[in-house]
């Protein structure tokens, strides 16, 4: 288990603050790359990298997707290297406040998913820290920066890149080197658009967060579902989505644990949400270990025992038939009701659904709009992204008037309730 030694963070931080350069300073790109031997320059850069580590897991220092194994060496200002081999050590050498440390000293022994390896020096290291692939830290308009390469995705990035800080300052790129040692210094995201390139060469401009997640989806092994005649296109990755953080395949929940197929023929097993995004981002996935349990929004349950069987599921997420949900996993949810009307959230669902590039539509919502629970809670939402999360939560349904603007000729539509709403826009907006 990770143990967060505050302790060492906040003296380390400290102890590089008086040197760190400002936000507001130019940035001299070549200046973070040059990692110089402190015993040969006392007034060598400090490595920006140390600051970055999330702590001690008790086998070394982590960085998240590796590890720096204990036993290490740091080495302060004036050149005095000090043996780390323990979390015990790391606290010792910190808890004065006075140790200046400047660097590792190498080669470092690392451990990347369970393999051992050696990084040689700090140009090393940065590139490293910068091929991880992140876990979280997006939203609908920022996505943290990392290396994407043939060693990690089916793409390569393609320079020069421009990258955000976190107060929205922009930073460019011109190589690879570059773009490590701003990676590791500090928390940057990529700035739209950025162009991708695939091994045969063929070149990729992705505009927005969206294009990021489905083009590294696109990189697993099995593809997209068919849904054509809803959206043209299909589910990435068979039904994971990254608008709700990877936490339903389609419109089920997963049973964990279950297990996948990589690229190599290793069988991996997924024990959370976590899991299964970082297999997906990396591209590495190929297919499922056969069966795998789903359950729908009321418990019902399914043992999905192919890849056929696990297609049919995903589509029927968005079948509507004749006037209702068809063949398999939501087929038992009522959602027509008495008089012709709609239950729950279905409305919700179709609104949703309609404003997502899943369909061709012919209108923009008028947002913001609100949401209510059944115990009373509202919510507003302001965007298609937003209102495409709150969709899979059956708690939530639409507060009406909801009011729509066509995109041919401007004229906005209000709509009072659930019936007169999905009479016009499931037509086609005819």
């Amino acid at each position: 288990m990770k143990v967060l030694n505050n302790i060492f963070l906040i003296a380390l931080m400290a102890s590089l603050i008086f040197t760190s350069c400002s936000k507001d300073e130019e940035v001299n790109i070549q200046d973070q790359t040059e990692w110089e031997d402190p015993k040969e320059d006392n007034m060598a850069h400090h490595n920006p990298l140390l600051s970055r580590s999330s702590g001690s897991d008790g086998e070394g220092m982590d960085f998240d997707c590796f590890l720096i194994t204990f036993p290490f060496s740091l080495v302060d200002i004036d050149g005095n290297e000090y043996v780390i081999a323990s979390e015990d050590d790391l606290t010792a050498a910190f808890e004065d406040g006075t140790l200046e440390v400047v660097d590792f000293v190498y080669p470092l022994n690392v451990s990347l998913d369970g393999e051992d390896s050696t990084v040689a020096d700090g140009d090393e290291l940065a590139e490293l820290f910068a091929s991880c692939v992140p876990t979280g830290g997006w939203d609908e308009n920022s996505f943290p920066a990392y290396d994407i390469s043939y060693d990690n995705s089916c793409w390569d990035l393609v320079y020069p890149v421009a990258l955000t800080d976190i107060e929205g300052n922009v930073v460019t790129a011109e190589d690879a080197e570059s773009f490590n040692a701003l990676v590791a210094s500090d928390l940057y995201f990529f700035q739209f658009p950025l162009t991708l390139i695939d091994e045969e060469g063929n070149t990729l401009t992705v505009a927005n967060v969206d294009d990021i997640f489905e083009a590294l989806i696109d990189c697993n092994g099995f593809g997209d579902i068919d849904t054509s005649g809803y959206d043209g296109g299909g589910f990435d990755g068979l039904g994971w989505e990254w608008e709700n953080n990877f936490e339903l395949l389609g419109c089920y929940e997963i049973e964990f644990p279950f297990s996948v197929t990589t690229s190599d023929g290793s069988i991996v097993e997924i024990t959370s949400h976590e899991d299964i995004c970082n297999l997906m981002l990396q591209g590495d996935v190929v297919d499922y270990v056969y069966p795998i349990t789903l359950t729908d929004y009321e418990g019902n349950t399914y043992v999905v025992g192919t890849s056929d069987q696990l297609e049919e599921l995903m589509i029927d997420c968005f079948d509507f038939g004749d006037g209702g949900w068809t063949g398999g996993g939501l087929d038992s949810i009522d959602v027509w009701g008495p008089g012709e009307e709609f239950n729950d959230n279905f409305d919700l669902i179709i609104l949703a659904f309609l404003s997502d590039d899943y369909a061709e539509n012919c209108f923009d919502i008028n947002y913001p709009i609100t949401l209510v629970t059944y115990e009373g809670n509202t919510a507003t939402v302001s965007s298609d992204e937003a209102i495409i999360e709150y969709s899979f939560d059956p708690s939530y349904s639409l507060v009406y008037p909801v009011s729509v603007t066509y995109t041919d000729g401007g004229a906005v539509e209000e709509f009072d309730d659930a019936n007169e709403l999905l009479t016009e826009l499931m037509n086609g907006c005819e």
